[in-house]
């Protein structure tokens, strides 16, 4: 088992601070195309900051936790506060940022991309074990 450590973070803290910045953005920085608003492109990149986030955060995680159990458990308790941050977002966007408002649908995305990471994720720890899969043929 490795020992962890603060770099092993840095992709998520880079990640988590660049959608903050994204998502805090005035509503009039933010381009608006005709054809994205029609397939609800804004939606599809929620869901994928959510999915990379989580996925960031949870990466680093899964080769330092013996107890699979345990993993499973601190795997649903980042995805649950990805959710949360989500849900916190829309109400900064609504009552901080200038020309942004509430959006239920993409607190939906958001969470509908946090679980995508956390399966991406699960999917992860099945191949890849804290034992690295040593002795394990690889064929």
């Amino acid at each position: 088992m490795q020992q962890l450590r603060f770099i092993h973070f840095v992709p998520f803290f880079a990640f988590f601070f660049f959608s903050l910045y994204l998502f805090t953005l005035p509503g009039q920085s933010i381009p608006q195309i005709g054809i994205l608003e029609l397939i609800e492109f804004d939606k599809w990149v929620h869901a994928a900051i959510f999915s990379i986030l989580v996925s960031s955060a949870l990466f680093p995680l899964k080769r330092n936790v013996a107890n699979k159990k345990r993993t499973h458990t601190i795997f649903i308790i980042v995805t649950v506060l990805a959710i949360f941050y989500g849900i916190a977002i829309e109400f900064i966007q609504k009552y901080w940022i200038v020309n942004r408002s509430f959006d239920v649908l993409d607190i939906l995305a958001d969470s509908i991309g946090a679980v995508i990471g956390y399966v991406f994720s699960r999917r992860w720890l099945k191949k890849i074990g804290p034992d690295r899969n040593r002795g394990r043929n690889q064929n």
